[in-house]
């Protein structure tokens, strides 16, 4: 594999691409639908409430390791039917999921604008405060949210890197865990885009270093990627353009998707929640394009 070329703005390589590790499958089909509007979630992965009951959080720690992730959420709208019809129609379904919930259950307890946030949703902070103790209902919001998503003409893209096992092949320095993971990512999306014939426009919830990130995909696009799939972007316009979350249920859908992938992906022991957590992602699977979480290994 290639090292990545220093540069002014990285003080470190780091290799890029899919490392074979046991236990980590790659879920890669090529789909017929185009990308044209692209949501991306790059959000520290944050420790899950157990959800439903008798999940373990101590379990999750030692099997999976989701507290060390770093995950990067990436949904987008086909040219199917058209590209603005089919993002429209999502953003006024997940409205409408919003206002039903405010509805039903008082709007003191929650807004009708409320993000669907799917950390707060599965853990009742912040906009969903209101309902913390009310895990049915957030449950069914959350999975009418879901198949909203899942009912519209979706492609869905994930890409994550272990930090743990990033410091430990790089103890002397690596770039940030977001800056390696939108490399890998923006290289499937480009990709998925040259093989449908179409053109890509990445929005992006809000992070720091934004301009740093802005900067990455800049050369990108004209000198390439590094690691042994390196490739120029060609698919991907103009610039990323950084967004609140908060404002974009686009990018609300692209974190619900990861969420829920999180969720299914969390040692269980229970066998109702087990069959549940596997309905629940079993909606998205079709939409799946490519998945992938790299695991380095010490050099």
């Amino acid at each position: 594999m290639g090292e990545r070329p220093a540069s002014p703005s990285h003080s470190a390589g780091v290799t890029s691409g899919e490392t074979a590790t046991t236990g980590q499958p790659a879920a890669d089909r090529l789909c017929p639908a185009s990308p044209l509007v692209t949501a991306v979630d790059l959000h520290r992965a944050q420790p899950l409430t157990p959800w439903p009951p008798n999940s373990t959080q101590a379990e999750e720690r030692r099997h999976h390791g989701d507290l060390r992730v770093h995950g990067l959420r990436l949904t987008w709208w086909p040219q199917r039917p058209v590209p603005e019809a089919e993002a429209r129609s999502l953003i006024m379904t997940l409205d409408k999921v919003v206002s039903d919930a405010s509805d039903d259950y008082g709007h003191r307890r929650l807004r009708s604008d409320a993000e669907l946030h799917g950390y707060d949703i599965v853990a009742g902070k912040r906009d969903w405060e209101g309902l913390a103790p009310m895990m049915r209902a957030r449950i069914g919001v959350y999975n009418k949210a879901f198949q909203a998503i899942a009912d519209h003409d979706v492609t869905v893209i994930i890409r994550g890197v272990d930090r743990v096992g990033l410091d430990k092949r790089y103890p002397g320095g690596h770039d940030h865990p977001h800056s390696v993971v939108l490399a890998h990512l923006v290289e499937r999306v480009d990709e998925y885009a040259a093989a449908a014939g179409e053109y890509a426009i990445v929005i992006a919830d809000e992070v720091d270093a934004q301009d740093s990130y802005r900067r990455d995909l800049w050369e990108y696009q004209r000198t390439g990627t590094w690691g042994y799939r390196a490739r120029k972007i060609r698919r991907v316009l103009d610039t990323i353009h950084f967004a609140p979350s908060s404002s974009s249920r686009l990018v609300q859908a692209a974190d619900l998707t990861y969420m829920a992938r999180r969720i299914t992906m969390h040692v269980e022991t229970d066998e109702r929640a087990k069959r549940a957590n596997a309905a629940l992602w079993c909606r998205m699977q079709p939409k799946i394009w490519h998945q992938w979480c790299w695991w380095p290994t010490a050099l």
